[in-house]
């Protein structure tokens, strides 16, 4: 079977194409494409057809209840990170272990990733080029197996390049990565809140606007009710770091910790490579009494 028919499928069904849309502009029978979504899965990348139909999922729910973590501790100390993008060829699985080496010599509790740990599969012609690892479970055991550990535990949300894998199969890959590996937690799905003793974060991969990307995170803010709000936001997506304070919220959007993707050198982009450590200090009520950061730029 020829590589660019199987990509073909692959992206078609992404965009919620039905079968006989797919061997409509594939010009292909209706026993062509059965052959070929039986390639499909045994090559590691499960899908369901059922009554003569693909099934095409949606995003699974977001988790509304917030996740706790206590530690007892007058001072924490966090790193956040988010788009590593794992088994995309432009991938920095070196640079991912020198901040886990930094985390390590810092004595970080926790790091907190959000999202778009692995680079998915992108419905957009051609985009295999970009892969080191094109099916599920490549993508699954690259990421288990390459993900560097430290003594503490990453949390992680899902990214859009995470949920491509569970519109496509229904499996959430994070979910399956974490029950293989301990030091990994996965909060669920785009977002959720979490506590660590008395400091409130909202994770998110942050899927807003691109066109005014402070001001999405502000409005963000200001739909959430007074008494409400977190302590501080992290969010990622874009690929590029920002801080700011609105209405009181910190806001940590952390960049993508990959080398130049083709992507970004026609467009003479440059990725940054950066991630943020927050340090945060409680009272003797265990309410938080300070937060300090400090952006650390890792680009070669």
């Amino acid at each position: 079977m020829k590589k660019n028919l199987y990509e073909e499928v692959i992206r078609l069904i992404m965009c919620n194409e039905s079968m006989n849309e797919i061997c409509s502009e594939l010009d292909i029978k209706r026993e062509k494409l059965l052959e070929i979504l039986r390639t499909i899965s045994d090559g590691g990348t499960p899908i369901d057809v059922k009554d003569g139909e693909i099934l095409t999922l949606k995003n699974p729910e977001v988790i509304k209840k917030p996740y706790r973590i206590t530690t007892g501790k007058d001072h924490i100390k966090l790193a956040h990170i988010s788009d590593t993008h794992l088994a995309n060829k432009s991938d920095d699985i070196d640079t991912i272990k020198r901040i886990y080496d930094k985390a390590e010599d810092k004595g970080v509790d926790a790091i907190f990733h959000a999202g778009d740990f692995v680079d998915g599969m992108v419905s957009v012609p051609n985009y295999f080029r970009n892969l080191k690892e094109t099916t599920y479970n490549g993508q699954l055991h690259y990421a288990i197996d390459r993900y560097p550990k430290y003594s503490g535990k990453t949390f992680v949300v899902s990214g859009n390049h995470d949920d491509y894998w569970t519109k496509l199969t229904g499996k959430e890959i994070i979910k399956d990565i974490s029950e293989k590996r301990d030091d990994i937690v996965y909060l669920g799905p785009s977002r959720r809140i979490v506590y660590i003793d008395g400091l409130k974060i909202n994770v998110l991969h942050g899927r807003f606007r691109p066109d005014a990307l402070v001001h999405d995170i502000n409005s963000y803010i200001d739909v959430i009710p007074e008494g409400k709000k977190p302590d501080y936001v992290h969010s990622g997506h874009y690929h590029t770091s920002n801080y700011s304070i609105h209405d009181g919220v910190r806001s940590f959007r952390t960049s993508s910790l990959m080398r130049q993707s083709p992507y970004e050198r026609k467009r003479a982009l440059i990725p940054e490579e950066s991630m943020y450590f927050v340090n945060v200090y409680f009272d003797d009520n265990g309410n938080v009494a300070e937060i300090t950061h400090k952006k650390e730029s890792f680009r070669k």
